[in-house]
């Protein structure tokens, strides 16, 4: 009971991977336009 089944433990992964990298592709958005808004 301890220990996860190892497939459900890499599709859990496989989420976690997603969101960190939508996370990344979100905060490197909103910097690019903060840096595009101080240029003008």
């Amino acid at each position: 009971m301890e220990q996860l089944p190892l497939d459900l433990f890499n599709k859990i992964l496989k989420k976690a991977d997603k969101i960190i990298l939508f996370a990344f592709l979100f905060v490197d958005s909103c910097v690019l336009k903060s840096v595009i808004l101080q240029a003008d």
